[in-house]
């Protein structure tokens, strides 16, 4: 089998080069490396083209966000014509027999679209983040799975089916890549992988994390308006439409009881955000969140300039 392996950055160099070194040093490494600046403006290419010179380097000019920037590196790594494809997000480090575990497993099973690693907290080692995660048939809520929640409870376990595999570190088979096709982009940033493994299982693809392949991120922080907006859409796109006017309507109740009665120790600005991620997912309105500071229903001109600066999905 024959792989290529992308890493989308954004603005972080030097921290990148433990993700490059860790990739490079794979018991199993890549037939081809391409790294990818979404949009950074400094000198952070420069630096990855002469401190790696045996890897392709590609730039390109406008941040569309972290789910434009993943689409843009899988089609580079999609042209490579190679059989399956890893992507990676920028502060994700392998341990160094990853890839073997992956490539081995979806060779193993040639009904497997995907597959991904257990993912630990890069601070805390031994603490998981996430062992890919399921879809609740009832509500159609997407959940981590991250129970037992120490890494070595996991050790010897055997391949795990999940409905979808966290963004930072996966293994896609070629053709089952481009029969899903891309991410969707209007997410910006949260729920856009649940929505395209969820294509991809829809169009019979099996998905599983593979717990002897293991890897570390710096987890992130759900936002309240893209989580919101993000769910809404997510559901629009892929669950009977009761499920959406239940969710929507739920989403209103809780929202404006946390507004009437602020909760202790509740941000203040939360129920906002999210009442504006509802009102904006009815507008189909897209792209990233409100800028920082900003009240949650004023302005929104500058929201195409200021977006989510990570690169992780």
């Amino acid at each position: 089998m024959r792989l290529a392996a992308g890493i989308l950055y954004y603005r972080y160099w030097p921290q990148i080069r433990e993700a490059v070194d860790a990739l490079l040093a794979q018991t199993r490494p890549p037939e081809e490396v391409v790294a990818l600046d979404n949009g950074s403006g400094d000198e952070g290419a420069a630096h990855l083209r002469e401190s790696y010179p045996s890897i392709e380097v590609h730039e390109i000019s406008v941040n569309r966000g972290p789910v434009g920037g993943m689409n843009q590196l899988m089609m580079k790594l999609l042209a490579l014509e190679c059989d399956a494809i890893l992507i990676l997000t920028h502060d994700c480090r392998l341990a160094p027999t990853a890839l073997q575990h992956l490539e081995a497993r979806l060779e193993a099973d040639e009904a497997l679209g995907a597959v991904g690693p257990l993912l630990g907290n890069a601070s805390e080692p031994d603490r998981l983040c996430s062992a890919g995660g399921t879809i609740d048939p009832r509500t159609w809520h997407p959940s981590v799975l991250n129970v037992p929640d120490q890494m070595s409870a996991w050790s010897g376990r055997g391949p795990l089916a999940v409905h979808w595999l966290n963004g930072s570190a996966v293994l896609l088979r070629a053709a089952a890549a481009r029969d899903t096709g891309l991410f969707v982009e209007k997410f910006f940033y949260g729920n856009d992988e649940v929505d395209y493994f969820t294509r991809m299982r829809r169009v019979g693809w099996h998905v599983e994390c593979v717990p002897d392949a293991v890897a570390w991120e710096e987890p992130g922080h759900a936002q309240p308006y893209l989580e919101v907006r993000n769910k809404l859409s997510f559901i629009a796109r892929n669950a009977p439409k009761r499920i959406l006017v239940r969710e929507i309507l739920r989403t209103l109740y809780w929202a404006l009881r946390d507004v009437v009665r602020r909760p202790h120790g509740t941000d203040r600005q939360r129920p906002w955000l999210q009442l504006r991620g509802l009102v904006d997912f009815l507008r189909n309105r897209w792209g990233p969140p409100p800028p920082r500071g900003k009240p949650a229903f004023g302005s929104w001109s500058a929201r195409r300039e200021s977006g989510r600066s990570a690169c992780s999905s």
